[in-house]
């Protein structure tokens, strides 16, 4: 077993909470079974609008950072203590 952190920002706080949450998964875990974690622990109290149960995936403007970099491929795998973080893209402005 390997530990990983999980951070979130912004609203997506209300659901992970405010601390980082250590997460242990199996030695060869990528972000796909991170996403079946987070399916398996918070997927019921996530709204339809940010998480889809079926696929296991965030939904909208939801960004995954690992170690700083941005996820493109789930089969990425998470080396051992490593942060993932979730952002949820900002949008809108003001006028001047």
């Amino acid at each position: 077993m390997k530990s990983i952190y999980l951070r979130s920002s912004g609203v997506l706080k209300e659901f992970f909470g405010k601390e980082p949450q250590k997460i242990s998964l199996e030695d060869h875990a990528s972000i796909d079974d991170l996403m079946q974690y987070i399916n398996l622990k918070w997927g019921t109290s996530l709204p339809s609008y940010l998480w889809d149960p079926i696929n296991c995936q965030f939904k909208g403007p939801i960004y995954l950072l690992l170690n700083n970099s941005i996820v493109k491929d789930f089969k990425t795998d998470l080396p051992e203590g490593s942060e993932v973080q979730l952002l949820i893209a900002l949008t809108g402005g003001s006028s001047f």
